[in-house]
């Protein structure tokens, strides 16, 4: 199989979204996923409405996941499109984590309803792997993973925490 880099850019289009924007103020209304080969030649793979929400991350398989702002999605080094049945409430970037696999925040899933972080396994499968229960732990997590050194990722909550004012949070992943 040839290598390939896959980029995504935006496509403006008139229409009644406010946010994002491209440079000369036109709406942002759809994404569009390109495959160029290493001789420069284009293809557009897939087109995604509504925008993609936050980086796309590149797991240990090659698969290039993202999400949009209910969905989560997968691009396979073939080329193949998988959308995935999962619904979520996306709450930034999604991250390449040590064991291979793509981690993300949402905001309204998990076993209370106050968000959790989710794992999407290289063979598109959507696990939880932390559940906010909204009081000590936090609830509604409002950004997304950031990577820290060492391993491991720290977050933010908007609700729970002891003032109830949301909670910092540190979540590490094993390989």
């Amino acid at each position: 199989m040839s290598p390939m880099r896959i980029l995504s850019s935006p496509s403006a289009a008139t229409g009644t979204t406010t946010s994002p924007r491209t440079a000369d103020g036109s709406p942002i209304t759809s994404w569009h996923l390109f495959k160029i080969t290493p001789a420069g030649v284009a293809t557009d793979l897939k087109t995604l409405t509504p925008a993609i929400v936050g980086a796309l991350a590149l797991d240990a398989a090659g698969n290039l996941d993202g999400s949009d702002d209910n969905k989560i999605f997968q691009l396979t080094p073939s080329g193949t499109f998988r959308s995935l049945p999962v619904t979520i409430a996306n709450s930034g970037p999604l991250v390449t984590a040590a064991d291979g696999n793509v981690y993300g925040a949402s905001s309204n899933s998990g076993s209370a309803g106050k968000g959790s972080i989710f794992r999407l396994t290289t063979t598109g499968k959507v696990q939880t792997a932390v559940n906010f229960n909204g009081t000590s732990s936090g609830g509604t997590p409002c950004a997304g993973l950031i990577s820290i050194p060492g391993g491991g990722y720290f977050g933010l909550t908007s609700a729970g925490g002891s003032a109830d004012a949301g909670t910092l949070f540190k979540v590490t992943v094993t390989p």
